[in-house]
């Protein structure tokens, strides 16, 4: 069986923990904490580092996830 990938929404309005900057991404290993492991979780959900950056919870986590600059 093949594993279906995570889309992320990025629709601000269906996104709660988008909106509210909650850090609520989880990888195969649990809470993602390194930017190695959060780029393979983006690309499986099919988004860019770029997109990425745009978004409430990165911009709200880069203080007190310095990793998040090494994306």
């Amino acid at each position: 069986m093949s594993e279906v990938p995570v889309v992320l929404n990025i629709d601000a309005a269906d996104s709660d923990w988008i909106k509210r900057g909650a850090w609520d991404i989880w990888g195969r290993d649990g809470l993602i904490d390194n930017a190695p492991d959060l780029r393979e979780w983006l690309y499986g959900a099919r988004m860019t580092v770029e997109e990425f950056k745009q978004l409430t919870v990165y911009k709200a986590h880069l203080e007190d996830m310095p990793w998040l600059r090494d994306l």
